[in-house]
């Protein structure tokens, strides 16, 4: 499945191996400028929010077959030049959890297991409204990890337990900006625990903490040197081990690959010295 943006519509195509089938359209709002789609671990099921140029924000669900008619999320958020929605799936359970800003110092969340639960909130730890989100999924258990970077430079965390949320963090109130996705959360596959990865100002080393069920957040730690300063930033877990991949994208727009291997940082490596961007994300590891 793929959902892209064609001028003012949304469309979709499915590949069944051999083909692209031809463009579908989804119901969604127009002006879409961000979208986050997860698949469910274990059925054909997928879920896509998708943000517009109004900062509307909105869910729909493909059955294997079809899409589902749109869910409005909130009409009103915090502009289009980043996007606080995002969507992952508990991988025990099976049930979506989509998470959202509304322009407030908190942060707003549903939960799709067939029918839509009532929207919750997730009390800001810190001032300001989200700016980004993100969201890490454990393989093995129904535990989420969220990221927040807010508009007042705030990064925070928590852990979503399948149940509620726990352990809410504020990991710095000087990340290093906040149009661009400074914050990134993953779970190691095997062990159950969590990374965090986010910039702060101050120095040319991305920060990072970890987390363990029943210990919670440690303190902040720094990773390898970069030479910059830190500004995208993502993670992507192993699917066979505890490895994590932080590709991190600094302010001069060279990219760096970090490799971590369950206990420590391996030594970083700039892999692009110009990727044309200080603030989008221009790249991926699979």
């Amino acid at each position: 499945m793929v959902v892209y943006v064609d001028g003012t519509s949304l469309r979709y195509r499915t590949w069944n191996g051999l083909v692209w089938s031809t463009p579908g359209s989804l119901a969604a709002s127009s002006g879409t400028r961000h979208l986050r789609l997860a698949a469910h671990p274990s059925s054909d099921e997928m879920v896509v929010v998708v943000s517009n140029s109004s900062s509307q924000d909105s869910a729909l669900v493909w059955d294997g077959d079809a899409w589902s008619s749109r869910i409005a999320l909130d009409s009103a958020g915090t502009g289009n030049d980043r996007t606080d929605i995002s969507v992952a799936y508990e991988h025990q359970s099976g049930t979506a959890l989509v998470v959202f800003g509304k322009g407030t110092d908190d942060v707003y969340y549903r939960s799709w297991n067939g029918s839509w639960s009532a929207e919750a909130l997730l009390p800001g730890i810190s001032g300001g409204y989200a700016r980004w989100t993100t969201l890490g999924a454990d393989t093995s258990s129904d535990r989420i990890a969220l990221g927040v970077l807010t508009n007042d430079a705030d990064v925070w965390l928590a852990i979503w337990d399948g149940t509620s949320w726990t352990d809410q963090v504020t990991a710095t109130t000087t990340s290093t900006g906040v149009t661009e996705p400074a914050v990134a959360v993953a779970f190691e596959s095997l062990s159950g625990d969590a990374m965090a990865v986010y910039g702060r100002t101050g120095g040319t080393t991305p920060r990072y903490r970890t987390w363990t069920s029943g210990t919670g957040w440690a303190g902040e730690l720094s990773a390898p040197d970069i030479g910059a300063q830190s500004n995208s930033i993502m993670l992507y877990p192993s699917a066979v081990d505890d490895g994590l991949m932080a590709a991190v994208q600094d302010d001069t727009s060279g990219v760096h690959w970090i490799p971590w291997n369950g206990s420590a940082w391996g030594p970083e490596h700039e892999l692009e010295t110009d990727s044309g961007e200080t603030k989008n994300q221009p790249f991926l590891f699979l």
